[in-house]
């Protein structure tokens, strides 16, 4: 006991309040490991094309335009036409939802579109040049894509058109109150201008043909949906009834058809609402029948509601039975009558979607009808086009996953690969097929993303409400007989401040929040990036709790890690 005593008088005593811990290991405590980690979030994820929405936002934010754009056509050479046409599925996935209402990513990516368009910025050329060409058939959303993306991979490539002026669907689907032709031309434009060789009245199966294509690497075939689907209905090839493809084609033709003053449309996509519309600015009463309900509807939310407060009538939950000759007359045009059934919900399909089934007895007729425009869907005319050859046993095209058929090298996407789908898929599809192509031609294996889907939450209490930015849009009064685009887009200091509403999901933002709370003092701080100290980290996970934008995960640790057997 002595001699303990005189040991330590010989000893210089330092008080514990004076001292450190750090001899403490408490990281041999530990169950779960904190790891810091980037994640793709969850706008990239709901974008077909991979959009990086997120990293566009930031640049917006800090004003860096050009980057901004630069980073945006990386995945989407068209950001002015998708900010107008596309159903942002992005928005759907974005997490401010859980705060207010989510990052109008649709107007940022307008916005910075229309500031290329009206600034004059152009993509940049190919890093390399390759000797071998590629012919992409069709100059919808897809071929323009996919032109853009093997270009710019440094192929040489020549787009066939089978109209006078390319856009496929952007054109003559999509009317100009939603899509300004000036926008569409210059974003095409673009494109082109990076060397691409163009050939108008070039249509498969009629003045082209794949065996004509001989001294191409690769083809890809983009020819869309043209044969629209029939309503098997006794009366449909009267006089008066028409497609909704055929009804559009002709309004964005710049020739005004004279539908009449009494319009039905029968469907509930985009190519029905697009119909209504577009009848109603030609001065028709237009009335919508859809079999299911407005919540089923597959058009475009937003586009629903401008129809219903342009004054678009909407019948749900009825199915067209017949369309016979009407007893009244019009101006001497003889008129129609739909006769339709109400229906009912009964039992799901195998995908789970209740089905319809019409009711007995509630037959019903709408009179007076000048012009009956069928709008339930699009197919594709593979013998039109001399491509039965392509066709499964089950009459669809046989594709790989890479997106190529029976033929090797020849490549197939947009809607003619997936059926009638959204300009972002379509966009999405031109892409993979060009990447296919690029492994093709170079012999390259299919690449794995090393990035991580963000699954993880953001916490609410570190951001504050912040209401959405809106675009001014035409007055109604002014949509009665004007094509004119209806929705003015957000001005740059709108579209600027939407772009700071972004959260940053699953990017860490050096915040400092995790730093601030670790009760270890485990967290340290760099110019650049934050990292743990792991020998004193004892995993009690309060940093991922805390973190706002959930760039901490916690990874269970081994059994064994930091401790001797």
């Amino acid at each position: 006991m002595r001699a303990g005593i005189e040991s330590s008088q010989t000893s210089t005593l330092v008080a514990i309040s004076t001292g450190t811990m750090d001899w403490n290991h408490t990281g041999t405590w530990r169950t779960l490991k904190p790891v810091f980690q980037t994640f793709i979030p969850p706008c990239e994820l709901g974008c077909p094309t991979g959009g990086k929405m997120r990293e566009v936002a930031a640049l917006l934010a800090a004003d860096r335009l050009r980057e901004a754009w630069e980073t945006l056509v990386m995945n989407n050479p068209l950001p002015a036409v998708c900010g107008r046409v596309c159903n942002h599925p992005c928005e759907e996935a974005c997490s401010r939802k859980e705060l207010d209402e989510a990052v109008s990513l649709r107007g940022i990516e307008r916005h910075l579109g229309d500031l290329a368009l009206k600034n004059g910025w152009h993509f940049s050329p190919p890093d390399q040049i390759w000797p071998e060409r590629v012919a992409i058939i069709g100059s919808g959303p897809a071929g323009l894509a996919c032109a853009f993306h093997v270009r710019r991979l440094g192929y040489g490539v020549t787009l066939f058109e089978a109209r006078e002026t390319p856009g496929g669907l952007l054109r003559y689907g999509i009317p100009e109150y939603r899509l300004s032709r000036g926008i569409l031309d210059g974003e095409i434009s673009h494109i082109l201008s990076l060397g691409i060789e163009l050939q108008l009245r070039r249509s498969l199966g009629q003045n082209l043909w794949i065996q004509d294509l001989q001294g191409f690497r690769a083809i890809f075939l983009a020819t869309g949906l043209s044969k629209s689907r029939r309503l098997y209905i006794p009366g449909e090839t009267l006089p008066g009834v028409l497609s909704g493809l055929e009804f559009l084609d002709t309004v964005n033709s710049n020739s005004r058809p004279n539908p009449g003053h009494h319009v039905v449309v029968v469907g509930g996509g985009n190519t029905a609402i697009d119909a209504a519309r577009s009848a109603l600015r030609l001065g028709a009463r237009t009335h919508v029948v859809y079999r299911r309900t407005r919540e089923e509807m597959p058009a475009i939310s937003e586009e629903v509601e401008a129809a219903r407060r342009e004054g678009v009538e909407f019948t749900f939950l009825t199915i067209p039975v017949s369309i016979e000759h009407s007893q009244e007359t019009t101006s001497g045009r003889t008129s129609l009558r739909l006769c339709c059934r109400r229906a009912r919900f009964g039992t799901s399909d195998a995908g789970g979607r209740p089905q319809v089934f019409p009711i007995p007895h509630t037959d019903f007729i709408i009179d007076g009808v000048t012009s009956v425009i069928a709008a339930v869907g699009e197919e594709a005319n593979l013998e039109e086009l001399d491509l039965s050859h392509l066709q499964s046993d089950g009459g669809k095209l046989a594709l790989s996953a890479e997106q190529e058929s029976v033929i090797p090298n020849l490549f197939v996407g947009g809607d003619l690969a997936s059926g009638a789908d959204t300009v972002a898929s379509a966009l999405a599809s031109g892409k993979q097929a060009a990447r296919a192509i690029q492994r093709r031609l170079r012999g390259l294996p299919e690449g794995i993303s090393p990035e991580t889907p963000w699954t993880g939450k953001i916490n609410p209490d570190y951001f504050l409400s912040s209401p959405r930015a809106s675009a001014a849009t035409l007055r109604l009064s002014q949509r009665e007989s004007s094509f004119a685009e209806v929705n003015q887009g957000l001005t740059h200091e709108t579209a600027v401040q939407e772009s700071r509403r972004c959260l940053s999901c699953g990017l860490c933002t050096r915040c400092e929040v995790c730093w601030a709370f670790c009760p270890d003092r485990a967290v340290e701080k760099g110019d650049d990036e934050y990292w743990i100290d792991y020998e004193h980290c004892k995993g009690c996970g309060i940093c991922a709790v805390e973190c706002p934008r959930g760039v901490i995960a916690l990874a269970l640790e081994h059994p064994y890690a930091g401790r001797e057997l």
